[in-house]
């Protein structure tokens, strides 16, 4: 009788914390723009919102996630165009970040931390600038600037024809799934998919946008407080010149660098980018 007790009480237990903490998912609604969003977590522990990047979606934090689950209330993001959310603005900086705003002032009334990855870095670099009240920590994975020279906007040109080229060959997602395969063989099977997923859904019309002008990095007309780290693969987008650019902008910016890494950075190494994540903004 008292085993079954302790048992059912443990049950009860388990019931009750499970009940914090299970994955949830929603639409926020912006005009005519419908974000999809997912929750992990507990949501007394602190929060924190990803924003992923092109041709991406909520699901390429999968593996980053897991990892900070244990600690944090997470919220991912499918931009506009992207995973379950609709396209119904112009695919430029500024109105992403107008969205995104839009979604921040809906959904966070406290404090919260914020990681932006690739293009979402870049939209997380001008929500900084507008110096929201309520971004207590920020994290840049390899964001994606420009220098809006001629060479930036054509390979911008010649990589969305190349991309628009491939994905309209495509007749079902195993199509996408050899594509990313080749791209980067030394992904685990559950990464490939989850690559393989959203390029083969992504709104293809992302690459008729201007975005590639908008990702250049302008001189804040007041510092940027908020504490920020950026996490630079080995071989990275962004330029030692736009490192500068940045640390001018930043009050306290910290360069995180991870060795034997490229761009997909958060799939090769997951682990050491959750702990960099978690250890700032703890």
């Amino acid at each position: 009788m008292y085993k079954n007790t302790i048992l059912l009480f443990g049950a009860l237990i388990m019931i009750s914390c499970s009940s914090e903490s299970i994955k949830n998912s929603d639409y926020f609604d912006f005009k005519n723009q419908k974000i999809y969003f997912e929750n992990y977590g507990d949501k007394k522990n602190p929060d924190v919102l990803f924003i992923h990047g092109l041709m991406g979606s909520s699901t390429s934090f999968d593996d980053i996630i897991t990892e900070l689950i244990k600690k944090y209330h997470v919220t991912a993001i499918d931009l506009p165009g992207h995973g379950k959310s609709n396209l119904s603005i112009n695919f430029t900086i500024s109105e992403l970040s107008n969205v995104v705003e839009m979604f921040i002032e809906d959904m966070f009334d406290e404090e919260f931390s914020i990681v932006g990855y690739s293009l979402g870095g870049t939209i997380t670099n001008d929500l900084l600038s507008k110096n929201l009240d309520n971004i207590n920590s920020a994290v840049l994975i390899d964001p994606w600037f420009s220098n809006n020279s001629t060479i930036d906007l054509a390979t911008f040109k010649l990589l969305g024809f190349v991309e628009k080229r491939e994905k309209n060959n495509w007749v079902n997602y195993e199509d996408s799934e050899k594509y990313v395969l080749n791209m980067n063989p030394n992904l685990s099977k559950k990464q490939n998919e989850s690559i393989s997923k959203n390029r083969f859904e992504y709104n293809i019309n992302v690459w008729d946008s201007n975005i590639q002008k908008g990702t250049l990095i302008k001189k804040s007309s007041t510092p940027i407080e908020t504490p920020t780290i950026l996490i630079k693969p080995e071989s990275s987008l962004v330029r030692e010149s736009q490192i500068e650019k940045l640390k001018n902008n930043y009050l306290n910016f910290k360069i995180n660098e991870i060795p034997n890494t490229s761009h997909m950075v958060i799939f090769e190494s997951s682990r050491e980018v959750s702990n960099l994540i978690s250890n700032h903004i703890e």
